[in-house]
């Protein structure tokens, strides 16, 4: 159960229910407080019960002030389409007792489709911009498969993929990832297995670019396994603790490790080692794809190398956080403020594979996007404002299962501002945004449909004058 609240900030009663509220608010007002009689949940054939009261902020039995009741309602219901569970959730108020204050609320869901055989259609560059400005857009450098994704497998939100991939690079990769795993368990956890091997690979970055190296034969020239385990503990609503330990394998061949003795270190032709990593998140998002209000806060400390093998000796510290407001109360106006940064806390030299900063993933700068810039160190600051300039939902022909029926799209309109530095000690040689600070500014215009897949479309300029088109497709965050 949850404890008693006096709620400021949180979903939506029937409107009906609202004026009549609002008409008797002179008798409700002297008792201040109700109860939460019962939770009624409707349209969750998969979903358990319990797996949505877990992401709400009160349960059965919990008294709940009477001021802001609205928007603890709307504010739990932002929470449950956070999940991605369902495209559509409604909260209100099914009955009320006056007389002993206790209330019965009603939740609607309409789950979404859980099942996906999606086609892959990776590329083997950083993103879309890289792929067409260096390599002409070649389908020589595309991936292709098919994942198999099954989303809330036993109706506690948990997932499985399973992926085989073939092109650029063959990857088999199976993954279970469980939040709780039982209805009153605090603890969850996560399995990974992955193997893949590519006839391509970075063998130096020179003026920021990635210089790749491939055999004539097309020979593997790079070869990766992982297993990892991962433990998660969620004490309450918003703070989760993970803990993971890892296992990699990674192979090269002797003319890489010939051409750069660094490569591996020590001109070495294999890498292995195990890992062991802790996590820290604390999360007040309102949802986490395209965040609208609240916070984000994550600490990483990992060891890579424990003694067992002698290939790595490395321990990393990562900081994230993210702010993101809404200006009015129609959520049109509305802003993200993004913070990241790395500190490497032993201070010898890394093997050239396992430096890298800014320019991978989720680690860019906006106006940077064609460079990658390494090193062991690294903080960057990425804001946006956001002007959602309108909404529309598309009508699909009604043979299709009901979650895709009507695919909604949402419209922003957004300026960004981005700064960054990368510390450099090794590698520096003709990388000039190595050890210089960086900064970008744009606009452009965000996409988002299914309430968490987001085209963004930007130009951005960087302060070294450098002008650019470009396009990211990603789940936001």
């Amino acid at each position: 159960m949850h404890s008693t609240r006096s709620i400021t900030t949180l979903i939506m009663p029937n409107r009906l229910y609202l004026l009549g509220l609002l008409l008797l608010a002179p008798v409700l007002l002297t008792a201040q407080q109700i109860v939460v009689d019962s939770i009624i949940v409707e349209g969750n054939n998969r979903t358990l019960k319990a797996t949505m009261t877990r992401e709400m902020t009160f349960d059965e039995g919990d008294t709940l002030a009477l001021e802001g009741l609205e928007d603890v309602l709307e504010y739990n219901r932002r929470r449950l389409m956070g999940t991605q569970l369902f495209v559509s959730v409604r909260v209100n108020i099914k009955r009320w007792d006056m007389e002993t204050n206790r209330i019965k609320i009603l939740i609607e869901v309409q789950e979404a489709w859980y099942i996906y055989p999606l086609p892959i259609f990776d590329l083997a560059d950083r993103n879309y911009n890289v792929w067409i400005n260096e390599f002409g857009a070649s389908l020589s450098r595309v991936s292709y498969g098919l994942r198999l994704k099954r989303e809330n497998t036993t109706g506690r939100d948990d997932e499985l993929n399973l992926i085989a991939q073939f092109g650029y690079t063959t990857k088999f990769e199976v993954d279970y990832d469980r939040p709780f795993f039982v209805s009153s368990s605090r603890w969850g956890g996560r399995l990974n297995a992955l193997y893949t091997r590519q006839r391509e690979v970075q063998l130096v970055t020179l003026g920021n670019q990635q210089i790749f190296y491939q055999t004539e034969d097309e020979d593997i020239v790079l070869e990766r396994l992982r297993f990892f385990g991962e433990a998660v503990w969620r004490p309450d609503l918003f703070d989760f603790h993970s803990f993971r330990i890892s296992y990699f394998r990674r192979r090269t061949n002797e003319r890489v490790a010939g051409i750069n003795y660094d490569f591996f270190g020590e001109r070495r032709t294999e890498q292995q080692f195990v890992g062991l990593r802790y996590q820290y998140l604390r999360d007040l998002r309102d949802r986490v794809s395209y965040a609208m209000s609240g916070y984000y806060a994550s600490a990483i400390l990992e060891k890579s190398g424990i003694g067992i093998f002698d290939d790595l000796d490395r321990l990393d510290l990562t900081l994230n956080y993210g702010q993101f407001f809404s200006w009015d109360e129609d959520r049109r106006w509305s802003s993200s403020h993004i913070f990241g940064g790395k500190v490497a806390l032993q201070r010898t030299q890394p093997p050239f594979y396992n430096n890298r900063a800014l320019g991978y993933e989720l680690d860019f700068l906006r106006g940077f996007e064609l460079s990658v810039i390494d090193g062991q160190d690294f903080a960057y600051l990425r804001q946006t404002i956001r002007y959602r300039a309108f909404r529309y939902n598309l009508q699909m022909p009604r043979w299709l299962p009901t979650a895709f029926r009507q695919v909604p799209f949402t419209f922003y309109l957004t300026a960004h501002g981005d700064v960054g530095y990368v510390n450099e000690e090794f590698y520096d040689f003709l990388n000039p945004y190595t050890n210089e600070m960086l900064a970008g500014y744009g606009g452009g215009l965000n996409i988002v449909f299914y309430n968490d897949l987001v085209n963004v479309i930007e130009v951005s300029r960087n302060n070294f004058g450098e002008l650019g088109l470009y396009y990211r497709f990603r789940q936001e965050f």
